[in-house]
């Protein structure tokens, strides 16, 4: 038998990739994702996602005291303080992220997502999505949850890549302070966004993400609450269809109802091969 695909994350450890990924949203938004043909990935600063780029930057700060500690790379150690500083003084990249989970079925989900609309979760093929998604860069990390997690993840990572560098130096002679901080920021800015507080373990979550130093033209703006939300469409677009395997309606008041509706409308839109599913939680919205 072959062995299962794996999924080499940044954070050093190999995990396996799931067939299957589930998007939460409600009715509109599922529609609005059939209909345009992409997934808004949304500035994770900007929302209430931003409390988890903390929780990665403070087992970056960990990590850091234990690499600059270890005598092999002293020589790194004034660049990671630098770009720490930096990062602690708001140099954090535009990180943007759409968010899945391994489960169509999680009661955390619905109970954020229900309320006066309908909640669904869109479940997608995996590698399909991942091709899709390629062209524009976003890159499919699975979520570590845990302060604990995050220090030996990050400092496992930082290892990993300070070891490649300094073999990279050996050959070229030595790197500008300047290179070497550059390239401890791209190390340090790509891992703040895989990691979670313990609380959200259930959800087993694995995001598609993407950075950029700037504002690019591509960025869209859409509001929420008291501020104006920078989001990044990740798909093919208008007219095309995507890997969806299946949907899965949330708890609600008809469900049987909303999934004779749901059905009907995959049909319309060409995703007669899309089943539609009712939740098991016994929640009562």
């Amino acid at each position: 038998m072959a062995n299962p695909k794996r999924s080499k994350v940044d954070a050093g450890e190999f995990i396996k990739l799931p067939l299957y990924i589930c998007h939460y949203t409600n009715i509109n938004g599922m529609m609005g994702i059939i209909e345009n043909g992409c997934i808004w990935a949304s500035n994770v600063s900007y929302l209430n996602d931003r409390e988890e780029l903390i929780h990665g930057l403070r087992g970056a700060a960990g990590a850091i005291g234990r690499v600059v500690n270890d005598q092999t790379y002293a020589n790194w150690a004034s660049s990671l303080k630098a770009v720490m500083k930096e990062i602690e003084d708001g140099r954090v990249p535009n990180t943007y992220a759409a968010c899945f989970c391994q489960s169509s079925d999680i009661l955390s989900q619905w109970r954020g997502y229900g309320g006066s609309d309908q909640a669904v979760a869109i479940t997608f093929k995996t590698k399909e999505l991942e091709t899709l998604f390629d062209s524009h860069k976003a890159k499919l990390y699975p979520i570590v949850y845990g302060a604990l997690n995050a220090y030996v993840q990050i400092s496992n990572h930082l290892l990993e890549n300070l070891q490649e560098l300094d073999i990279y130096e050996y050959g070229v002679g030595d790197l500008s302070k300047s290179a070497k901080r550059d390239r401890g920021y791209q190390i340090l800015s790509r891992l703040l966004p895989q990691f979670k507080n313990i609380g959200f373990k259930d959800e087993r979550e694995w995001r598609f993400v993407v950075q950029h130093e700037t504002v690019r033209d591509q960025v869209c703006f859409r509001p929420f609450g008291n501020v104006i939300v920078p989001y990044i469409k990740l798909g093919p677009g208008k007219g095309s269809t995507l890997p969806i395997k299946s949907i899965r309606i949330g708890p609600g008041r008809d469900m049987e109802l909303t999934k004779r509706s749901v059905e009907l409308y995959l049909m319309a839109r060409g995703y007669s091969e899309t089943k539609v599913r009712v939740s098991r939680v016994p929640f009562r919205v």
